[in-house]
């Protein structure tokens, strides 16, 4: 911020750039969010500087979930129908999600909260899912061991856990 001392006007507002930050993985955002949790610093420049922390957070995760929203070419995705590829249970650094092949879908937060709902693929293979409490409807997709489910320009991205 610049400003004229005498008037005490701001003439001019900068942006910073954002701290650089780890990759965001599920171990790395589960490490920065207790440590946004567990912080004590009362003074201006401690809240400042989680203020700035929490912005490169949330800037990186924006970046990262437009860039999985863009679909892999057609020869790397999963050639098995979705509604077969996707059975089985999925881990993002924010849940993990069961689809079962009865229809069903279980998800359970980091705190250990579970919501079950129902999902189902349609015709036009938009995915249908109940996660987290939420109506969801998307494109699904299925690439190596990674669920991308992609919504409105944003995609999540799981690693299937097991086999």
């Amino acid at each position: 911020m610049y400003y004229l001392p005498k008037s005490r006007r701001v003439v001019n507002l900068e942006h910073l750039p954002y701290p650089v930050m780890p990759a965001l993985t599920p171990a790395s955002a589960q490490s920065m969010v207790q440590d946004l949790l567990t912080h004590h610093g009362h003074d201006e420049t401690s809240r400042a500087e989680m203020r700035a922390n929490m912005a490169a957070m949330a800037s990186q995760f924006q970046a990262q979930m437009r860039q999985n929203a863009v679909e892999p070419p057609t020869e790397q995705r999963d050639a098995r129908p979705l509604t077969d590829a996707i059975v089985g249970t999925w881990t993002s650094a924010f849940m993990t999600v069961t689809f079962a092949a009865d229809g069903t879908a279980t998800s359970t937060a980091p705190n250990g909260r579970r919501t079950t709902g129902r999902w189902s693929v349609d015709a036009q293979g938009q995915l249908h899912a109940g996660i987290a409490g939420h109506a969801n409807v998307g494109q699904a997709w299925i690439s190596g061991t990674t669920l991308t489910i992609s919504e409105g320009g944003m995609g999540l991205t799981f690693e299937r856990s097991g086999s």
